[in-house]
């Protein structure tokens, strides 16, 4: 059984189903209730990929090493991935909510986004480094020029990924979707995680 597929397969589900459930719940127009879907489904792989401690895993000790020194041990491949990473964050937040149309907003939540991954990465034993905060913001920025780009080039996607809602409702939405990513990938996901392997094994 090729047990990577399995957890792949298992991550999407675990993410799809309540994002799908939420989208329902809101009667969010069909376009947008699938980018929510997709930016939850992101975020769950970006959770997974950078290490993130789960209710398992998470002690409350320090463990990581802390790098303040920015390029002190330099890696393209390294910037490269790291920016990478956050751009689909920063095509998707504008796309979907327009209280994100604005450069230094989607900016600050790719900051903000991996201040969050540096400071958990902290109770792991993976490395904070500030070279891949200054990456991640830079992709967020990146991102979102790649959607000014897609929306000149199909100026309907400007509309119909967009909830068309109120700025309330807007900053609602994002902060559910992110809540449930959390909420999801450290208690729920490593549960069901171990059950199944458990009864495979």
């Amino acid at each position: 059984m090729n047990y990577f597929l399995l957890e792949l397969f298992l991550g999407i589900g675990v993410m799809l189903l309540p994002f799908l459930g939420v989208v329902i719940w809101r009667k969010m127009p069909v376009f947008h209730g699938i980018g929510v879907i997709l930016l939850g489904i992101y975020l769950g792989m970006v959770w997974n990929i950078t290490g993130l401690p789960t209710i398992q895993t998470f002690h409350l000790e320090v463990q990581g090493g802390v790098s303040m020194i920015p390029f002190q041990d330099f890696s393209a491949f390294g910037c490269i991935a790291n920016v990478i990473m956050v751009m689909p964050l920063g095509f998707l937040l504008p796309l979907l909510w327009e209280n994100y149309r604005k450069l230094w907003k989607t900016a600050l939540a790719g900051f903000s986004l991996s201040l969050c991954i540096e400071i958990l990465q902290l109770f792991t034993f993976r490395a904070t480094d500030v070279d891949d905060l200054l990456m991640n913001t830079l992709g967020g920025i990146v991102g979102y020029g790649c959607y000014l780009l897609a929306v000149r080039l199909f100026s309907s996607w400007k509309d119909i990924w967009c909830g068309r809602i109120s700025r309330k409702q807007e900053k609602q939405e994002a902060i559910l979707a992110f809540l449930l990513v959390a909420l999801i990938r450290f208690v729920v996901y490593p549960l069901i995680y171990s059950g199944v392997f458990a009864l495979l094994l």
